[in-house]
């Protein structure tokens, strides 16, 4: 889902990327990392983009144990953690949301509030203030 809004009174685009799982996918970070490039290099396609769109990862998993193989790309790396910070941040790394639904209970206080945001967000698609591709 893309949603062009205003940020800091300038127009930008949100990208709420969701992916689902239901099994423990060690690459999954990997996974992300490519649908956020092909989305990237589509916006760079476009002469009439300047900037390249927020894009927030986010992955709903319902497995039958707690989501253990972490949520960010570094963790994929080999020896990443060893480098000094000054060399780690030359390396990419991006994080996602983990949301464990099979985890929540329907009374579930953070579950309820992801799930008003996304019920906010599809009710809000047609305002004329925010635009969905």
């Amino acid at each position: 889902m893309i949603f062009q809004t205003k940020i800091h009174q300038k127009n930008a685009y949100v990208y709420f990327l969701f992916e689902h799982k239901s099994y423990h996918d060690y690459y999954t970070a990997l996974q992300l990392l490519r649908y956020m490039a092909e989305i990237w290099e589509t916006k760079r396609d476009n002469k009439e983009e300047k900037r390249l769109p927020i894009i927030m990862p986010i992955v709903l998993y319902h497995g039958n144990t707690d989501w253990y193989v972490g949520a960010s790309f570094s963790n994929l790396l080999e020896g990443y953690r060893d480098f000094p910070q000054e060399l780690q941040k030359l390396v990419p790394d991006h994080e996602f949301f983990i949301y464990e639904v099979s985890a929540y209970d329907d009374e579930d206080k953070q579950l309820n509030v992801f799930l008003r945001i996304i019920l906010m967000v599809f009710r809000d698609i047609g305002n004329s203030d925010i635009q969905s591709y």
